[in-house]
């Protein structure tokens, strides 16, 4: 009886700790790295099979669940493209295909889909990327199929970060050609090694939660745990 009330306590600690805290029991939602942003004219459309970037690094320890790509209207893509992570030995880290139509989940502004849970840390750089498609020309007329996304044309007072990144390079590319009867999707995915003076990439983006670090009041919990469970002796 006394180890399963000592036990009981010691949950009651714990639950009143992390209340006290407003730390919530359940996972917390996924947050974009990029958060927000406003377009410039004109609108920038896919013209090659190239894929564009950015580098960043993490002020701490985070999950990525998920790669997007920029929606522009908001009502589904109109080719698939493929999103990647590196690390700065060029190694892919994981990659997604994100669907044409509206089959991923919008969040924010980008189109997500889904990968297997990744690990990023602090003092590492990273580089995320996306293929821009053109879509398929029908004879020589305008392209059947194409999405608009951000490059040069984004208001910089405007931009809106999470906290947890830090941008390093906004402007990188693979370049890419389009054939005679352009490229469909969802293209070739390279790493982006080519640094242009302007701009923002930001086709690609990805969710992310933060890892919580061990806190003082967690080990605060775990010692008086261990002092509950410990037998006491007999006078």
């Amino acid at each position: 009886m006394k180890a399963s009330s000592s036990l009981g306590a010691c949950r009651l600690l714990i639950s009143a700790v992390i209340t006290a805290m407003g730390v919530s029991p359940g996972l917390a939602a996924p947050s974009p790295a990029i958060v927000d942003f406003d377009l410039l004219d004109p609108v920038v459309l896919a013209t090659s099979d190239a894929t564009v970037g950015w580098s960043f690094s993490v002020n701490s320890v985070v999950e990525v669940s998920s790669l997007g790509f920029f929606d522009s209207g908001l009502d589904g893509l109109r080719e698939p493209h493929l999103v990647g992570i590196w690390d700065e030995n060029q190694q892919l880290l994981a990659s997604a295909e994100v669907r044409a139509g509206e089959h991923d989940p919008l969040v924010g502004k980008y189109r997500c889909g889904l990968i297997e849970p990744i690990v990023l840390s602090p003092g590492e750089l990273y580089v995320i990327g996306a293929t821009v498609p053109l879509g398929l020309f029908y004879g020589w007329g305008e392209p059947l199929e194409w999405d608009a996304y951000p490059l040069g044309n984004i208001e910089p007072d405007s931009l809106s970060v999470d906290s947890n990144i830090n941008l390093v390079c906004t402007s990188l590319r693979f370049p890419g050609e389009a054939g005679a009867r352009g490229t469909p999707g969802p293209g070739v995915l390279n790493f982006p090694t080519q640094v242009d003076p302007y701009g923002y990439f930001f086709a690609a983006n990805f969710t992310f939660t933060a890892v919580p670090e061990p806190s003082a009041a967690a080990v605060v919990c775990c010692a008086v745990f261990v002092v509950l469970r410990r037998p006491r002796s007999r006078a």
